[in-house]
């Protein structure tokens, strides 16, 4: 058995490390951070992450094979025998131990690391089972993907230093980093809701009216942005309203050209789409963006940004596709 492809790290290599990455990216920059002290540093903390990651991979589907039975969806762990699944979560568990150790004694950041493996067991374990108990899920789905890690990162990255965040600039990266973990779960949710509301999975979607959800779904978008603005504020240029600008016109000439729609939270059935600023912004443009400036400042920056897209092409790789097949297409229609 493939080990990654168990763990279901296609489902969150990408969605979840490079806007934890960026995060990094940004305190270094913001800071003038040297790379030799704390890039190792971030890839300790996001090494630490993906054990957490793998360990809500193997946690959920552990608790979700009576359900994946009823519904006849394949569960990877249903035939497995009890001790090759005590193994694994001990490997894992023991894997988080570890990483703990490390992060100690920086108490706030091993507070908000601890938090996140809790909350992710609160939410797939009986008889906690938070998956299955609405809102309570939903936050806490949010919470151990997006807002625990990406405290993690910037308090530790600040402690290292010697120095401090900033209060408010503190709970404005939590709470965009909440909210962005919302409109994920809510999106897997509202997706996934005919199957859950099947097998009788209580979760939030299948409790709601998609039709009523959509004033909700753009008061956590606008939030969202509101936040993210803040969050940046201090290094908005040109480059970057340019970088917003292209992003836009991406979307527009996706929609005109390809009938791919951008959604917020609430998918469209039978239709292709992408979501606003999670497929591409905070993926390709906004990362990149900042390790440009890094580079552009700090020895050894251009390695980091070739690093990183080595490590995560595919986002590039089709967001590139994407702008040579609208060239393509608006050159085939003027010509």
């Amino acid at each position: 058995m493939n080990f990654l492809k168990f763990t279901r790290y296609s489902e969150w290599y990408e969605s979840k490390l490079i806007p934890l990455l960026a995060i990094g990216y940004l305190v270094i920059y913001m800071n003038n951070y040297p790379l030799a002290n704390s890039i190792p540093r971030l890839l300790f903390l996001i090494f630490s992450i993906v054990v957490g990651a793998m360990y809500v991979s193997v946690v959920n589907d552990f608790s979700d094979i009576k359900e994946d039975i009823a519904v006849g969806k394949k569960n990877r762990m249903q035939n497995m025998p009890r001790w090759k699944t005590a193994l694994i979560f001990s490997i894992l568990c023991i894997a988080g131990l570890c990483c703990g150790y490390v992060i100690y004694p920086d108490k706030l950041s091993l507070l908000f690391y601890t938090m996140a493996w809790i909350v992710f067991s609160l939410y797939s374990l009986y008889p906690f089972r938070l998956k299955e108990r609405g809102i309570w899920g939903t936050f806490a789905d949010a919470s151990g993907a997006h807002l625990f890690p990406t405290l993690v990162i910037v308090c530790n990255l600040y402690f290292i230093s010697g120095s401090h965040p900033d209060t408010i600039w503190l709970i404005t990266t939590a709470a965009w980093a909440l909210l962005v973990g919302l409109r994920g779960i809510l999106y897997h949710q509202f997706r996934d809701r005919d199957n859950d509301i099947a097998s009788h999975v209580n979760t939030f979607a299948s409790r709601v009216d998609p039709a009523k959800f959509k004033i909700a779904e753009w008061l956590i978008f606008i939030s969202e942005l509101i936040c993210f603005l803040i969050i940046i504020h201090t290094i908005i240029d040109k480059w970057l309203l340019i970088l917003a600008i292209a992003y836009i016109l991406l979307i527009f000439l996706r929609k005109v050209l390809f009938d791919i729609s951008t959604i917020i939270i609430l998918i469209k059935k039978d239709k292709n789409y992408q979501i606003a600023m999670i497929d591409d912004f905070y993926q390709v443009f906004f990362p990149l963006f900042i390790l440009y400036n890094i580079a552009v400042h700090q020895h050894y920056g251009w390695i980091l940004l070739c690093c990183h897209i080595i490590l995560f092409p595919f986002p590039v790789y089709f967001m590139l596709k994407d702008g040579i097949d609208i060239l393509k297409h608006i050159k085939y229609r003027l010509g």
